[in-house]
């Protein structure tokens, strides 16, 4: 289920790509072990100012706690100019997983159209 929600998110950096909106854009992923343990992470960078190194991150990360597994995202512009968590979401089973990952990554797909202040955010990167 990780790994559909994260081709899903490759084909994502694709389209974002060949819009040719951004510097560049690249993928990644890893496993961490994280205080409250270990969690699954994929992002899409999208480098908005090659001057400064500014880069727009959107980010999922799957881990697991007592009930279960976990679903976060988040947006992020480098250097911490922004930062914006959607809500950690909870599934008990692998059948509740694959409805908060599919949401999880709607919400990210759609951040950089409707979440308009991290547009602005980026645009911002870019001028500064």
């Amino acid at each position: 289920m990780f790994a559909r929600a994260c081709e899903e998110l490759n084909q994502f950096a694709v389209a974002i790509r060949e819009e040719s909106r951004f510097v560049s854009v690249r993928t990644g992923a890893d496993i961490r072990s994280h205080a409250d343990g270990w969690k699954l992470e994929k992002w899409v960078e999208c480098e908005t100012s090659a001057e400064k190194g500014q880069w727009a991150v959107l980010w999922l990360e799957l881990g697991a706690d007592d009930s279960g597994w976990t679903v976060g995202s988040n947006l992020s512009i480098s250097h911490g100019d922004y930062y914006s968590e959607f809500p950690l979401m909870h599934a008990r089973t692998s059948d509740e997983l694959q409805p908060s990952l599919a949401t999880a990554v709607a919400r990210l797909r759609r951040s950089l159209i409707d979440d308009r202040e991290f547009c602005d955010a980026i645009e911002r990167s870019r001028r500064a």
